[in-house]
């Protein structure tokens, strides 16, 4: 049993079992980073509870403007959905004809193989 564990971990490719790690803990490092910017910057500005109208008024339109782009995304991939969709029912029917051309082939190859044996 010990044999057979030992043989499985040899044939692990621990080389890029390495090299993956090594890219997601520098990711995982860079994504606490973010947060923790984040955090030191959300604790700084509570300090600063005075926020004027026109910084409101700024991020309420850089808000509005991603909802924009978003909404922009979310219609071109319901497009793309779309065309794959109506690609599907295509392929899909031409597989139908195929399948039924196939059956009508192989029933008159039978027949004909049936015809020759019989007469």
């Amino acid at each position: 049993m010990h044999n057979v564990a030992f043989v499985a971990l040899t044939k692990i490719p621990w080389s890029k079992v390495g090299k993956t790690s090594l890219l997601l803990l520098e990711a995982a490092r860079k994504i606490y980073d973010t947060i923790a910017r984040h955090a030191n910057s959300s604790k700084s500005k509570k300090k600063d509870a005075k926020i004027s109208i026109t910084v409101l008024n700024n991020r309420i339109k850089t808000l509005e403007n991603n909802e924009v782009e978003q909404a922009k995304l979310i219609s071109q991939i319901a497009g793309q959905i779309e065309v794959l969709s109506n690609s599907l029912r295509v392929v899909g029917a031409r597989f139908n004809l195929t399948l039924f051309i196939s059956i009508c082939a192989t029933i008159l190859v039978l027949f004909t193989i049936i015809w020759i044996v019989l007469f």
